[in-house]
């Protein structure tokens, strides 16, 4: 094995797991967005405005115990996922939180529908 050969493949490794932990981070940010985002919401709509029912039970029970299991399950999945690793390239973790992505982008879209409401006055 050649020198450049062992120095590509060690960029490749390092930019494959630099790209996980930006999706790490970006997930995480999406996150906070989205529990601030769901706590305005709750206190302007009402707690019926949560759509998952466990954690509308939890805010009812207590809003810190909502902030606290939404980002605690959070850290939990991205801890298993990063530990789930199939293949030796790391890219089903990377699959995995980059689907996380997404749906945490879709859902922070109906949060701007739900404030664009607002803003208008409905």
């Amino acid at each position: 094995m050649s020198i450049m050969t062992s120095v590509v493949g060690g960029l490749k490794k390092f930019f494959s797991w630099w790209t996980f932990y930006r999706l790490v981070l970006v997930l995480v940010l999406l996150n906070i967005v989205d529990a601030g985002s769901t706590h305005l919401a709750i206190k302007v709509y009402g707690p019926n405005i949560e759509l998952n029912p466990l954690m509308r039970w939890l805010w009812i029970q207590s809003p810190y115990y909502f902030w606290m299991i939404k980002l605690t399950l959070s850290v939990i999945g991205l801890t298993v996922i990063g530990h789930f690793d199939n293949d030796r390239d790391g890219k089903s973790p990377r699959a995995l939180i980059a689907l996380a992505v997404i749906v945490y982008v879709a859902v922070l879209l109906g949060h701007l529908q739900v404030w664009a409401l607002y803003f208008r006055g409905f």
